[in-house]
């Protein structure tokens, strides 16, 4: 128990411990907390410019999958998905982002432009109590972004009368409800209610005292004081030399950092509403860690010597010197301004470039949410439809192993599937007199086929138009299973192979 708490506690506190004690890092702390003490609702608006090298990053994926131990065969197959993405991408964004802290509540609404043309991405809500509510003018913006990214011009996916269809389909709403917290989540009113903290003030005074009470001795030095604000600056090598001298300091130091989050995470379960068991269990729990710190100082130096093994990894350490981050934050007047700009380079090549500006100010009103919407289920039942239509089902292939009571079965189709569509149900096989048979109706509800059943005679057949095709198969727990070969009797080319005790079952139209 000791240890895992310990490693709890380690992981939580990497996570956010990014800043130290020093004054420019209290300082740091204490504008951001500023901001929202200070604003009920706030207004955010920014760009951001984002270019990614396709090329160097399917480089550094590979690279990562061959260190794990794949063979070249295998990385190659597994980037052949890949092909469509390639090259240099550019991509500006405008945003606006309104957040009330009062219920914890947001509402963004992004735009893009990327090779001269405009993507609305509409608006995004997201609430503590209300959930997540995506626009369908997302979807669509997102589609078209695809398409001009890959140019593919051949796939079903992106030919004009798919793209026509799927526009008409999502224009009849207007959103979308990813996530119902009652209905997905099973919260009642009253959970939903005590999710919302009250009292954020201290939650934020007690955030600081946490690293002035638990780390008044650490500083990663990454944090300067400039004019009407701070700076950060840190390359990915100096990012992990700081985890692990923020390890080796809560190593050293175990009882300052144990009482600092213990007063810490009292406070914000205080504001969450937890009750006083709750606060109790936490409480015994710290008490735990303090009665055997040599344990918890053992877990935080078995993490450091992972961290500083991992760091030699030859992949990892070119990831971290290829990383570099600065950031700005600036008050004047009532208005914050920031500015970030990250860069993750590879071998000489940049992946991911990110230079970004913001300006936040308080504003006025709340955020509203969606009053109608639909559920994912039925953006996911038309998109199925259509690619059945625009990349329809031509055969199935079922996989199984002699060793294995199951099947898989695949759909075979003209082309890879985008995106809907593509089922991989898992069935049982019988094996009779040396032959396997597979469950007649599943593989012709793939197939598309229409199955029929004569209770008299106890038989299955297919209707094909006006066509009956009676089939010749065995009746199995009042499951009918068909011969592989039977298919040949539906118009049906069958092929079968066996590679290493690995069967394969291809029926193809």
């Amino acid at each position: 128990m000791r240890r895992k708490l310990a490693a709890v506690l380690c992981t939580l506190l990497c996570l956010t411990a990014f800043t130290g004690c020093s004054a420019d890092e209290v300082g740091y702390l204490q504008m951001s907390a500023d901001i929202f003490k200070g604003m009920e609702v706030s207004e955010t608006t920014g760009e951001a410019d984002i270019t990614l090298d396709f090329d160097a990053m399917k480089t550094f994926a590979a690279d990562v999958m061959l260190a794990s131990g794949m063979t070249q065969e295998d990385v190659d197959a597994a980037m052949a998905g890949m092909t469509d993405f390639d090259g240099k991408k550019n991509v500006k964004l405008n945003y606006t982002m309104l957040m009330n802290m009062d219920d914890m509540s947001f509402m963004f609404d992004v735009d893009a432009k990327y090779k001269n043309q405009e993507y609305s991405f509409g608006r995004w809500y997201y609430g503590t109590k209300d959930g997540v509510y995506v626009s369908t003018e997302t979807v669509w913006s997102a589609y078209r972004l695809m398409q001009n990214m890959t140019e593919d011009t051949d796939s079903y996916f992106f030919s004009d009368a798919f793209a026509q269809e799927w526009k008409s389909m999502l224009d009849r709403d207007q959103y979308i409800c990813v996530l119902d917290m009652k209905e997905d989540l099973g919260l009642t009113q009253e959970e939903l209610d005590a999710l919302i903290p009250s009292g954020y003030d201290s939650v934020y005074e007690a955030a600081i005292n946490m690293y002035k009470d638990g780390f008044s001795g650490f500083s990663t030095g990454m944090v300067t004081r400039i004019q009407n604000g701070y700076q950060v600056e840190a390359t990915g090598t100096e990012v992990g030399r700081m985890l692990v001298s923020l390890l080796d300091y809560m190593a050293q130091n175990p009882e300052p950092v144990i009482n600092a989050l213990e007063e810490y995470l009292k406070v914000t379960m205080q504001a969450s509403g937890a009750t006083e068991a709750e606060i109790a269990d936490l409480t015994s729990s710290m008490q735990a860690a303090r009665e055997d710190v040599e344990a918890f100082s053992t877990v935080l130096a078995d993490v450091k010597d992972a961290v500083e093994t991992g760091m030699k990894n030859e992949t990892v350490a070119a990831l971290l010197n290829g990383f570099h981050y600065t950031s700005e934050f600036t008050k004047v007047n009532d208005r914050y301004y920031g500015s970030e700009n990250y860069q993750m380079a590879y071998k000489g090549s940049t992946m991911c470039a990110i230079t970004s500006s913001m300006r936040m100010e308080e504003a006025r009103g709340s955020v509203v949410f969606p009053s109608i919407s639909v559920r994912p289920d039925a953006i996911t039942t038309e998109l199925e439809t259509l690619t059945d239509k625009y990349n329809p089902v031509t055969g199935v292939s079922a996989t199984w192993y002699y060793d294995e009571p199951t099947a898989f079965l695949t759909e075979e189709r003209a082309e890879p599937v985008y995106w809907g569509g593509s089922v991989s149900p898992i069935v049982e096989y019988v094996v009779q007199d040396g032959r396997i048979y597979l469950p007649l109706r599943s593989i012709c509800d793939m197939l598309g086929e229409t199955v029929t059943w004569d209770q008299a005679t106890k038989t299955a057949s297919v209707v094909q138009g006006e066509t009956v095709i009676p089939m010749d198969g065995i009746l199995v727990d009042s499951t009918s299973y068909i011969g592989v070969r039977g298919f040949e009797a539906l118009g049906y080319q069958v092929t079968y192979t066996n590679t290493d005790g690995q069967h394969v079952a291809t029926i193809v139209k």
